[in-house]
C-alpha cells in the first residue's frame, strides 16, 4: 500500500513539472511576439511615409563679398627744365642784310680800361672806421635846467624824428665794460627832433633804435651820461648822408635804378667787402636818392650794365665812401653811351637789326673774344639802337660779324657803323 502510494505520489510530481514546463513555454512566446510586434510598430512610426510631403530645410547662403580693387596711380616722375644752351640770334633772312666787316678793331687813343672807376678814391687819405663811429655824438649840459634831452638831427640839421630812445640805468661787466642795466624810460623822438627825459641823479646808458648803419659808438650804445642837480644834459646825434646820382651820356637822369648801401668789413686779406645790409632803394625822377646814416665807411652798389664801375670785388660798385656827420658824401656815376647806325645795301635805314654787346677777355693768345652778353636789342625804324654801358672796351655782333674793342668812356658818345667805332 505504502508502495503504491508513492508511485502515485512520484506520477503527481512529474505530472506538476510538465504543466509547469508547458505553460512557461507558452507565456515565453507570447512575450517574444509581442515585443517583436512593438518593434516592428516603433520602426514604422519612426520612418516618415514616401507620401508624406517632405521640407526641404534651406541652409541660408553666406553673403556675397565684393573685391574692390584700388588701382595704384601711376608714379609720376618729375623730369628736369632742360636749360636752353643760350646760341646767338643772327638777322632773319627777311630782314636786311647788314655787312659789318667780321672781327674788326676799333682803335682809339687813349683805350679806356676794363675795370674802370666812376668816382676814383685816394686810399691814403680814408679814415677808419675806428676814427669814424662815434664822431656824431655830442653830450654837454646846461645850467638852469634839470633830466636830459636828447636830439636826433639829420644831414642839414633837420629833425630825424620817429626814431626810439630808450634809457638804461649803466652797470659795469666783468670786464670793467660799461652796459646797460634796468631800463628806465623810452620815448620817440618828436617832430622837433628831441625827446626829454625826468630822471632822478645817476649815471645812464642812452640807446637809440632802429637807426641805419653802424651804432653810434663802438659799445652800441651812449654810455657815461651823467645827470646832476640844477643841470639838463644834452645828447646830440647827427647823422651824415650818402647821395647817389646817375645819368646817361646825354645828361639826362637814370630813373628807377635801384642802388643799395651796406657796412664794410674786411675779408682774410685785408680788403673791404661788403657786410650787413643799412639801406637801399631807387633813383626818382631827378637821377638821385639819398640815405641818412651813421658816421662810417660804406659801400655803394648799382647793377650797371656792363662792367664793375667800382673797387667792391663782390658785386658792382664802390667801397670806402665816407660819411661824417653834418655831410654828404655823393656817388655820382654819368654813364657811357653806345649808339649803332646801320643802314642796308641800299643805304636806307636798317630796320629790326639785332645787336648784341659783350664784355670781352683774352683768349689763350691773347686775342680779344667774347665774355658776357650785356645788353641787346634791335634797330628802330631810323636804323639806330642805343645802349648805356658802363666804362670799358666791348665787342659789338651783329649777325655772325663781331667787332671788338669798342672804346666806351665816361660821359662820352660812341658811335658805330657796325665796321668802326669812335668816341664823339
Amino acid at each position: 500500500m505504502r508502495r503504491v502510494r508513492n508511485v502515485l505520489l512520484g506520477v503527481c510530481l512529474l505530472g506538476g513539472v510538465y504543466a509547469a514546463y508547458f505553460f512557461g513555454y507558452q507565456a515565453l512566446v507570447h512575450n517574444v511576439t509581442v515585443a517583436s510586434g512593438a518593434t516592428a510598430t516603433a520602426a514604422t512610426s519612426a520612418a516618415p511615409s514616401t507620401a508624406s510631403t517632405s521640407t526641404t530645410s534651406t541652409t541660408p547662403s553666406a553673403p556675397s563679398s565684393r573685391t574692390i580693387t584700388s588701382t595704384p596711380q601711376a608714379s609720376i616722375t618729375a623730369t628736369p627744365l632742360v636749360t636752353p644752351t643760350p646760341t646767338l640770334s643772327t638777322i632773319p633772312t627777311d630782314q636786311p642784310t647788314i655787312t659789318p666787316t667780321a672781327s674788326a678793331t676799333a682803335t682809339l687813343s687813349p683805350t679806356p680800361e676794363n675795370t674802370p672807376t666812376a668816382t676814383p678814391t685816394a686810399t691814403a687819405n680814408i679814415p677808419t672806421n675806428e676814427q669814424l663811429i662815434g664822431s656824431g655824438v655830442h653830450v654837454n649840459q646846461v645850467a638852469g635846467a634839470s633830466g636830459l634831452r636828447v636830439l636826433l638831427l639829420g644831414p642839414n640839421g633837420q629833425p630825424w624824428q620817429g626814431h626810439r630812445i630808450d634809457v638804461y640805468e649803466q652797470r659795469t661787466d666783468v670786464s670793467g665794460n660799461p652796459t646797460y642795466g634796468d631800463r628806465v624810460d623810452g620815448r620817440d623822438i618828436d617832430q622837433q627832433g628831441q625827446a626829454a627825459f625826468d630822471l632822478k641823479n645817476g649815471t645812464y646808458g642812452v640807446c637809440p633804435r632802429g637807426i641805419e648803419g653802424y651804432d653810434w659808438t663802438a659799445q652800441g650804445c651812449i654810455y657815461n651820461v651823467q645827470i646832476e642837480a640844477n643841470k639838463q644834459t644834452v645828447v646830440k646825434l647827427q647823422a651824415g648822408q650818402i647821395q647817389v646820382a646817375l645819368a646817361g651820356a646825354d645828361g639826362q637822369p637814370g630813373q628807377n635804378v635801384y642802388s643799395a648801401i651796406y657796412k664794410q668789413k674786411p675779408d682774410v686779406s685785408g680788403n673791404p667787402i661788403t657786410g650787413d645790409r643799412a639801406s637801399e632803394g631807387r633813383t626818382d625822377n631827378t637821377g638821385l636818392v639819398s640815405y641818412w646814416l651813421t658816421s662810417g665807411l660804406y659801400a655803394v652798389t648799382m647793377d650797371l650794365p656792363g662792367y664793375n664801375w667800382g673797387h667792391l670785388g663782390s658785386a658792382k660798385g664802390e667801397v670806402n665812401e665816407v660819411v661824417r656827420p653834418g655831410t654828404t658824401t655823393r656817388v655820382f656815376v654819368k654813364m657811357a653811351q653806345l649808339t649803332i647806325g646801320l643802314k642796308d645795301a641800299n643805304g636806307d635805314p636798317a630796320k629790326d637789326a639785332y645787336c648784341q654787346v659783350f664784355t670781352q677777355k683774352q683768349d689763350v693768345n691773347g686775342k680779344p673774344t667774347l665774355d658776357n652778353r650785356v645788353a641787346d636789342g634791335r634797330t628802330d625804324n631810323g636804323g639806330i639802337a642805343s645802349f648805356p654801358l658802363t666804362q670799358g672796351q666791348y665787342a659789338l655782333r651783329i649777325g655772325n660779324a663781331v667787332l671788338y674793342n669798342v672804346p666806351l668812356q665816361w660821359g662820352k658818345l660812341t658811335m658805330s657803323d657796325g665796321q668802326t667805332a669812335a668816341i664823339k
